[in-house]
């Protein structure tokens, strides 16, 4: 598994040496500041393991605790990125922890309320979501590129104290998309 990652690696960097060994040229071009390849943005091909439906009141919140930094994997793309929560009582407020990754956010659709189906990595747990990409509201991090936050839902999750209701069938198409299609960028 390793090898075939440097050589994933190396096909990327365009490096003349890939023949998935980690020599002077793929080490050199690992930290060279200028390569433009950051680790934390690479596509994602293939998740492992599995995924599981968690419900927001029944540990979900809990899990996803204010502060977390995971990763957000796109269904539709296989796009990741990491964000970090920093609130939410009822969802999770969110933003993408570096401009950098803002701009794998913006490239699913551009900044949108179109909800998304996702997986949501932390802790060694990939759990079925769904997002928008509209950064909205409070902008705690204002060095990230992203001007407010956004939301994450995962099951009963709701969008306000006024909306107590589970949150709307839509989301929760989207949420049982990203559950259903586990191993596989649809």
């Amino acid at each position: 598994a390793t090898r075939k990652a440097v050589l994933e690696y190396q096909k990327k960097a365009g490096l003349s040496s890939a023949d998935g060994i980690a020599g002077a040229e793929t080490l050199n071009s690992v930290f060279d500041s200028t390569n433009k390849l950051t680790k934390e943005n690479a596509t994602f091909t293939k998740l492992k393991g599995s995924v599981v439906l968690l419900d927001w009141f029944k540990g979900g919140s809990d899990w996803l605790n204010k502060g977390a930094k995971f990763t957000v994997t796109d269904v539709r793309t296989g796009k990741s990125f990491r964000a970090r929560r920093f609130g939410g009582w009822y969802h999770a407020d969110s933003e993408p922890i570096t401009k950098e990754d803002t701009a794998v956010m913006k490239s699913l659709e551009g900044f949108s309320w179109n909800r998304r189906p996702i997986w949501v990595t932390y802790n060694g747990k990939t759990v079925a979501a769904s997002m928008h990409t509209m950064p909205h509201m409070a902008n705690p991090t204002k060095s990230n590129g992203f001007d407010g936050h956004f939301c994450i839902h995962l099951p009963r999750c709701t969008l306000t104290a006024r909306h107590a209701r589970d949150i709307r069938p839509a989301y929760r198409r989207l949420i049982g998309l990203a559950k259903q299609n586990k191993n596989s960028i649809i």
